[in-house]
Formats: structure tokens, C-alpha cells, sequence
């Protein structure tokens, strides 16, 4: 974060000499070589990072974030499963998964994964916001407001959540509204 690459991979390297077998040091050399664009050893590090530890969620997650980014979206809905297979609740992953499906045309099944995330009671305010996001880009007004005014009964401290509605009330001419959620 501090924008010191060097110390970073020196760090990095020092980890996975240090831990070999660490599930946890090999998701984080993922991420690395994702943000650097070296996704071939991305796959590798997020491969052995589950070969060390199968249900490790989080990594399932970042390297189907990956895979959905690159346009593979059958790799990337393969390993959400598996994530929610595991971890039926996870937020990030319901989150991603459901991103992903809108943005990629398939708003029915981003519509049922929502509705999952709200039957499982997923208190997590950016699931809330990704469903309200994506019914405002369907021109479903009331049911983002719906969506919006759910996610801060669930999460108030939410505060990309109250943006996101107060921004698509001011896009709407609704300067009241926006104010006031602001």
C-alpha cells in the first residue's frame, strides 16, 4: 500500500521460503501476481494455496474474481460455488458472484443469488448495494430504493450504501431525497 514494490516482493519471497505450506502465504502471492498482471502464476499460487488447504473460502473467492475479470465466467461461477459450498453465508462471495452474473447479462441469475444472499440473512451492506446497483441500471427504481432501504436496516454504518442511493436519487432530479439520505 505504501507503493514500495521492491520491499514487497522482497517481504513476499522471504514468506514463502519461510512457510512453504502455508495455504495462506501462497492466496496472498496470488493477489500479488494478479495486481501485476502475471496471471498465469496467479492461477499456480491460488492453486497451491488450495491444494494446502481445500476450503480455504477466501482464496476460492480471489481466484474467481480473477477468473471473471479475465471473461471466464464458467471457471469463475465453478469456484463461487465451491466458496458457498463451504461457506453458505459468505458475503464477498455472494457479492462477487451476483456482480458478476448482472454484469455479464444474466440478471436472473444475479436476481437469485441476491435473493439468497437475503434468505440467508446476509447482513453485509455491499450485497445489499450490488442488488440496488443492479436494479437501477435495469430502471427498477422502487425495487433498488427496496434493496437500498433493506441493506441499512441490515447494515447502517453502511456508508457506500447510503452513496449509492442518495447518488441514484440525485441522478433522478430528487434533490430532497438525496439530501436527505446524504
Amino acid at each position: 500500500k505504501r507503493g514500495d514494490e521492491g520491499a514487497a516482493e522482497r517481504c513476499l519471497a522471504t514468506a514463502r521460503s519461510v512457510a512453504p505450506s502455508s495455504y495462506f502465504v501462497w492466496q496472498v502471492l496470488g493477489q500479488w501476481y494478479r495486481r501485476r498482471g502475471e496471471l498465469a502464476s496467479a492461477r499456480e499460487a491460488f492453486r497451491r494455496s488450495l491444494s494446502l488447504n481445500p476450503v480455504n473460502v477466501p482464496t476460492l473467492h480471489a481466484w474467481g474474481v480473477l477468473e471473471w475479470r479475465c471473461g471466464h465466467v464458467e471457471p469463475a461461477r465453478l469456484l463461487f460455488s465451491k466458496g458457498l459450498d463451504i461457506q453458505p453465508r459468505n458475503a464477498y462471495v455472494l457479492q462477487s458472484w451476483g456482480c458478476m452474473e448482472a454484469r455479464s447479462g444474466s440478471g436472473a441469475n444475479a436476481t437469485r443469488l441476491f435473493r439468497l444472499a437475503a434468505r440467508r440473512a446476509c447482513a453485509d451492506g455491499a450485497v445489499w448495494q450490488a442488488q440496488g446497483m443492479k436494479h437501477k441500471l435495469e430502471g427498477r427504481v422502487e425495487a433498488a430504493r427496496d434493496a437500498f432501504r433493506r441493506g441499512l436496516d441490515a447494515d447502517p454504518k453502511h456508508f457506500a450504501l447510503y452513496h449509492a442511493w442518495a447518488s441514484m436519487e440525485a441522478d433522478r432530479l430528487n434533490a430532497s431525497a438525496s439530501r436527505e439520505i446524504f
